[in-house]
């Protein structure tokens, strides 16, 4: 039997109030919803595009859905520092973004560029073969 976990996009139900764009780290919350990681969380997923709007075009915050991919290979993930180097360790920070800074965070994966003058969002391509998932 096949397995859903591929790099293919699935589509997940979001914890209620919160809204997620492109390239925000997920974990499993309550309910076997989709919620931002923390920094002392275990990502799981990274969305690829934002989260439903209703008609009138805005986000949803019950009942919406995001489509995500597991973390394996390479994604691109929002940052929250301003400069990242090449094989620079990531880890999960606030807001489902990744940071350079250690501490309690869990390691996501190494950065696959040099990147400089971001601004908080901006994304990144992390290999996320090194990521802590447990």
């Amino acid at each position: 039997m096949a397995s859903n976990f591929t790099n293919e996009p699935i589509n997940m139900n979001v914890l209620a109030t919160e809204t997620f764009t492109m390239g925000q780290l997920c974990r499993i919350g309550a309910g076997n919803t989709m919620s931002a990681s923390a920094p002392a969380s275990v990502a799981f997923f990274v969305t690829v595009d934002e989260s439903s709007r209703d008609a009138a075009g805005t986000l949803e915050v019950l009942g919406a859905t995001v489509s995500v991919v597991p973390m394996s290979g390479v994604v691109f993930v929002q940052s929250s520092d301003s400069s990242y180097t090449v094989g620079q360790l990531l880890y999960a920070g606030a807001a489902g973004q990744a940071t350079a800074t250690a501490g309690s965070n869990k390691l996501i994966g190494v950065c696959m560029g040099l990147h400089t003058g971001l601004t908080v969002g901006d994304l990144i391509a992390v290999n996320v073969t090194q990521a802590v998932v447990a």
